[in-house]
Order: structure tokens, then C-alpha cells, then sequence
């Protein structure tokens, strides 16, 4: 597909578009329908048509079924006033992508002192991108120069999670 340049004014660089405002708006269009399809689905559990919902939620009920179609984009107020009509709630949350995962110094002595201790015959990798099945990084890579043995692992820090899982 062809670059094409954005008109500028003169004297200022030129640059070729950028394709993340493509995958940005085709990822948006994909959250758009699922957060649509969720609401749908909860709504039929619930009983209710987009009329009574839309009603409950103080929103237009064209409104409300342009959002259960992924084609209008709802405004977090919008959502939360959808799921409290349903009786449920919301949440928002940002998965981490690529980059370094080493953020905290607890983490990171960690992994210091697991390639320290790992034996000589052990190939060391630190901060391993990964692109299938998901885009991300794993901590530490250990590949084992006698044998085919390779060894990934993801270091965490943060103890509460086990104490969570204890309780």
C-alpha cells in the first residue's frame, strides 16, 4: 500500500503517515464491539429491552443500541450508568505490552541473583521478547549449552498475590 504524505506547512518536514492510528483505530473497533456484545449479553440476561435499559441508564435508547453494535464509542460515565442500571460494575484495566518488565529493584535482585547462582553451563537471556501467542517479555531465559533444555521464567515481587491465594 502506497505512503502518502500529510500536508504541511512550508518548511516544516514531512513525514509519512503513521499506520498506528490504523491498528490503534482497528483495536479500539474490536474493544468497541466486545464491550458492546458484553452489554448486549448482560442486558438479555437481565430481562431487559435497549427501551427499559436506555430508561434505567438515562441514556437515548438509538444511543444504547449504536453501543451494543460496537458503531458509537460510550464515555466511561456512559458505562458506568450502563452497568449500574444492570446491576453490575466496571472496570478498566491497562495490560502491559512490550518493553522492560524490570521495574521495581525487588524484581530486579531477583533476577540477579537467579543468573548468579544459575550454573556456568547455563546461557543467560534477560528480557526475552516475545510475539506469539501474545506480544510481551519474559524475564529470564536460561538455555542449557549440553542438552535442548531451555528454561523461561517470570519473576514477581509482589508477595501479596500468594498471600491472596493462601487466604
Amino acid at each position: 500500500m502506497p505512503c502518502f504524505t500529510e500536508a504541511m506547512a512550508p518548511g516544516a518536514p514531512s513525514r509519512p503517515r503513521r499506520t498506528s492510528r490504523t491498528t490503534v483505530g482497528r483495536r479500539t473497533r474490536t474493544l468497541r464491539l466486545r464491550v458492546g456484545a458484553e452489554i448486549r449479553r448482560m442486558r438479555l440476561d437481565a430481562g431487559l429491552s435497549i427501551r427499559r435499559l436506555a430508561a434505567e441508564a438515562g441514556i437515548d435508547d438509538g444511543y444504547l443500541g449504536q453501543v451494543e453494535r460496537g458503531e458509537r464509542e460510550p464515555s466511561l460515565t456512559v458505562l458506568v450508568a450502563i452497568a449500574t442500571a444492570l446491576g453490575g460494575d466496571t472496570h478498566v484495566r491497562l495490560y502491559p505490552g512490550t518493553g522492560p518488565r524490570l521495574r521495581d529493584p525487588i524484581q530486579a535482585r531477583i533476577v540477579e541473583e537467579l543468573l548468579r547462582a544459575a550454573h556456568q553451563r547455563w546461557i543467560r537471556h534477560v528480557e526475552v521478547a516475545v510475539y506469539r501467542p501474545v506480544r510481551g517479555v519474559i524475564d529470564v531465559v536460561l538455555q542449557d549449552r549440553e542438552t535442548p533444555t531451555v528454561i523461561a521464567t517470570e519473576v514477581h515481587s509482589e508477595l501479596r498475590r500468594l498471600e491472596q491465594q493462601l487466604r
